[in-house]
């Protein structure tokens, strides 16, 4: 857990383009040799970090909600949401996040799935949960509607409101 303030720097990482443009360019040429790690990669490198951390890095999780909200880049707000799915229950204080993530339709799909997955994995407070799990069934992504079913069929007994959108979604093509 020491290395939790380095894997949070690592999670923040985002490379804007005019960086990006100038490594390629520097790649190209054959003088010195340019070995970059791009940003992503160190997103990734973080998660998997936090992966075998698990809930040992429960601590980690306020930050990691900030990171998830702060959008820093596409990358690295995905990152932030499977380290908080990697926490599993310790992520209890992120559901409110997750929550806002899930029902904004103008969020990234891929956020909003992987928000719905995060809300599945948590496996917490059904109360809130349960009511955009059920809008998100409704979603335009077919990804985000089938995590939105597999969150709610997780939450058992706890979803039984979900009953009449999961028989209409039975009529979904996808």
């Amino acid at each position: 857990t020491n290395a939790v303030p380095t894997l949070l720097r690592m999670l923040r990482a985002h490379d804007s383009r005019l960086k990006l443009r100038f490594i390629g360019l520097a790649q190209k040429q054959h003088l010195v040799k340019v070995n970059y790690i791009d940003a992503e990669h160190r997103n990734w490198e973080a998660v998997m970090a936090f992966q075998w951390l698990g809930a040992d890095a429960s601590d980690a999780v306020p930050a990691l909600i900030q990171i998830f909200e702060e959008r820093i880049s596409k990358a690295s707000q995905m990152a932030a949401a499977e380290a908080l799915i990697n926490l599993g229950p310790a992520a209890i204080d992120a559901v409110p996040a997750l929550l806002r993530t899930a029902g904004d339709t103008n969020a990234d799909p891929y956020a909003r799935g992987r928000a719905t997955l995060a809300l599945r994995l948590v496996h917490a407070k059904p109360e809130l949960v349960v009511p955009v799990l059920i809008k998100c069934l409704k979603d335009f992504d077919p990804a985000v509607r089938m995590d939105a079913a597999l969150g709610l069929l997780s939450l058992g007994s706890d979803a039984k409101a979900a009953f009449p959108a999961l028989a209409d979604l039975l009529k979904d093509p996808d």
